[in-house]
């Protein structure tokens, strides 16, 4: 449910909002990304769903798109906000996080930062782009029968993170839809009639990230950051990100 953000290396915020404000500058981010544009053409999905749009050789790939601005406004405490757009035909969500964060000096050289915030998700579903194999399928015909019906929603949610670092090291632990508000679209069928409860909601998503920066030495403008993600819901397996990023400054 939560987009994959690839970006999160120079964007970690949109992992933990306890990040918010714990650089010495305010930071604004402009991501985006087509998630298959290589895939455009031949027997792939992205083409074959452009087939089916009428749209042959048009790139119809999941796209998503980030805004993300932190600014501190005291010396522990900052706010901020990410704008996140992901669609994947059908399904459209808008996503914005007001968010606020805290951060406390343990040592000389530790600080630890909590922060907090609340996502409003806008959900829609496009009926219209979706190829049935059966156009009986009553998932498609539950409103008036029409099969190119647009459903929308409108979910709060919150978040919470924790993120421990200092110059050379960073800890991040963060939880997504604490509160896993349901998504009013709804996709249960009760024998003919549809179940006013039967709504789908938003998943509760756990990140757990860490990097070292490891400089040749204090006088080189060359570091490496190996860093580890590790991801999971309630309802899926453990995912593992290991990168390495070069930077020289």
């Amino acid at each position: 449910q939560i987009p994959l953000h690839s970006q999160y290396l120079f964007n970690s915020f949109l992992l933990n909002p306890a990040i918010c404000g714990t650089t010495e500058e305010n930071r604004f981010f402009i991501n985006g990304r087509y998630h298959m544009w290589a895939w455009k053409d031949g027997n792939s999905y992205n083409n074959q769903y452009a087939i089916s749009q009428g749209r042959p050789g048009h790139n119809v790939s999941p796209f998503t798109g980030t805004i993300s601005y932190y600014k501190a406004f005291h010396d522990r405490m900052s706010y901020g906000f990410n704008f996140i757009y992901d669609e994947i035909n059908p399904i459209t969500t808008i996503n914005f996080e007001p968010t606020f964060a805290h951060r406390s000096k343990l040592s000389n050289n530790l600080y630890l930062s909590l922060g907090l915030s609340v996502p409003i998700y806008h959900t829609s579903f496009n009926n219209g782009q979706v190829d049935p194999l059966d156009m009986s399928d009553e998932i498609l015909n539950y409103d008036l029968g029409l099969v190119d019906e647009i459903e929308t929603g409108i979910s709060p949610s919150a978040n919470f993170g924790l993120y421990l670092f200092n110059n050379r090291f960073d800890f991040s632990f963060s939880v997504k839809n604490i509160w896993q508000s349901e998504i009013p679209i709804p996709t249960v069928f009760q024998g003919d009639a549809m179940a006013d409860t039967a709504l789908n909601k938003n998943i509760r998503h756990y990140f757990l990230h860490s990097s070292y920066d490891l400089q040749f030495d204090w006088a080189s403008s060359w570091a490496i950051v190996p860093s580890i993600l590790l991801k999971t819901t309630e309802l899926t397996k453990t995912q593992v990100d290991l990168n390495l990023k070069l930077i020289y400054m």
